[in-house]
């Protein structure tokens, strides 16, 4: 059975999703069509389209005292202007609403089986599984390196570590299941100004 987090997960990125693909009608497409039935006194539509737009909203991160205050606002609202301002001030167009749910983190990670010869490789790799992940680079810095022993030919195993700050949508425990058991995680920071 799915936990409570893993339910918000799936029915934030579906949401997400439906609103990038413009299947239906977008989040401010529902506004105004709020706007226009409650101007036109259907209450009863109007409340449809509030069932519509609001599980699309909790799915994405709002909550529901958020939801209740911005019904309360949109039922002042007496022209076009004014669902522009609403639609700004909420950041309910596509990309900001996208945009709200982006993390940036800093991970201290290990890169286990590493060698004198092979480090540059093992970062390329890095790179490439970061990218094949929905992950983005945002920049790396090797911490200091501690020689385990001679490996032979291949040179010497090293306690290999970066520090790299990356940005991506998905949680720190999502990040854990991504990286390990491939890499270990060490540490992983989030800055939520990016």
């Amino acid at each position: 059975m799915n936990s409570r987090e893993d339910i918000k997960k799936i029915l934030k990125e579906e949401a997400l999703r439906i609103i990038q693909e413009g299947r239906y009608k977008g989040i401010e497409e529902l506004v105004f069509d709020i706007y226009e039935f409650q101007k036109r006194g259907n209450e009863k539509r109007s409340e449809e389209i509030y069932g519509i737009l609001f599980p699309r909203l909790a799915a994405v991160g709002f909550e529901r005292r958020q939801l209740m205050q911005m019904k309360a606002e949109l039922r002042t609202i007496d022209n076009e202007k004014e669902v522009i301002k609403f639609i700004a001030k909420w950041k309910l167009h596509g990309d900001e609403l996208e945009e709200q749910f982006i993390h940036v983190y800093k991970i201290i990670l290990s890169i286990p089986f590493t060698t004198t010869k092979n480090k540059d490789e093992k970062i390329k790799e890095l790179k490439y599984f970061m990218a094949s992940n929905g992950i983005k680079n945002l920049g790396y810095k090797e911490l200091p390196i501690s020689l385990i022993s001679v490996a032979g030919s291949l040179g010497e195993a090293m306690n290999f570590k970066v520090l790299i700050k990356v940005k991506t949508k998905y949680s720190k425990s999502d990040l854990e299941n991504i990286f390990q058991p491939k890499y270990k995680l060490e540490k992983v920071k989030e800055f939520k100004d990016g």
